[in-house]
């Protein structure tokens, strides 16, 4: 049974995707991390094991008031992924809608790489 207080929006299926990038020199780009919402409400993270393992410890953001957001916390999660990670560094992309095959593969099991 899944929470009604985690359902995803609308407009953000489950599916729906954000990727993390350490930016480099020029164009070089190296995806850290994707979250994808699941069936349930939450997101789940695969990529970079180490950056995988600080994500599940959540993201604090201190505006307007402190608050940590985990990987239970589906949407607001990826949205607070696109807050947390704007800078010349990492990036993180603005929420994708789903294809096909990653609406299917979001009601599976995902872990990180090691």
């Amino acid at each position: 049974m899944t929470n009604p207080a985690r359902q995803p929006a609308p407009n953000h299926p489950p599916g729906s995707f954000v990727e993390v990038y350490r930016i480099g020199r020029g164009t070089e780009k190296t995806l850290l991390a994707r979250c994808v919402l699941q069936q349930d409400g939450t997101a789940r993270c695969v990529g970079d094991a180490n950056f995988i393992r600080e994500l599940t410890t959540g993201i604090t953001l201190v505006y307007p008031t402190p608050r940590s957001f985990l990987p239970a916390d589906g949407l607001a999660f990826l949205q607070a992924l696109q807050s947390a990670y704007q800078s010349a560094y990492i990036n993180a992309t603005d929420i994708q809608p789903p294809s096909a095959g990653e609406q299917a593969a979001s009601t599976g099991t995902v872990s990180s790489n090691r």
